[in-house]
């Protein structure tokens, strides 16, 4: 029974960590895109978010993805108070709402003709899972 269960953890330890989104999934994700049109990283992606027309006659496709959440922080701190001619200390447990915002920025460069020649992105939300080369 023990040894069922230690391979059913095991198991699942390896198969969640083997394929986590990285930037480098990411990265992959978006060299597919290298040498294609713009019109059909728009199917794809969408309209962008801003476009910008370049010097040599190119454009820049400017996408954002971001997504925030709310969550409850907690903490404590010493609080130092008389009680019956002593000094006590307690700890006075505190909590506020903050929200986490991830997002990524992904900017496609194309030439002057149509096609995509360079990509950056920057941001903590700029993950994808990597394709498994099995």
């Amino acid at each position: 029974m023990n040894k069922r269960l230690l391979l059913i953890c095991a198991l699942t330890l390896f198969g969640c960590g083997m394929n986590h989104p990285t930037k480098a999934g990411y990265q992959a994700k978006l060299d597919r895109y290298n040498d294609a049109s713009t019109d059909q990283l728009v199917k794809v992606w969408g309209a962008p978010d801003k476009s910008y027309a370049l010097r040599d006659g190119g454009t820049a496709l400017y996408y954002l993805k971001s997504s925030s959440k709310e969550v409850v922080e907690t903490y404590s701190t010493p609080h130092t108070i008389e009680r019956n001619g002593k000094l006590i200390t307690e700890l006075k447990e505190e909590a506020h709402l903050a929200t986490i915002t991830k997002q990524c920025e992904t900017t496609f460069f194309a030439n002057p003709y149509g096609r995509i020649i360079d990509i950056s992105f920057e941001g903590d939300l700029c993950v994808a899972r990597e394709k498994s080369t099995k």
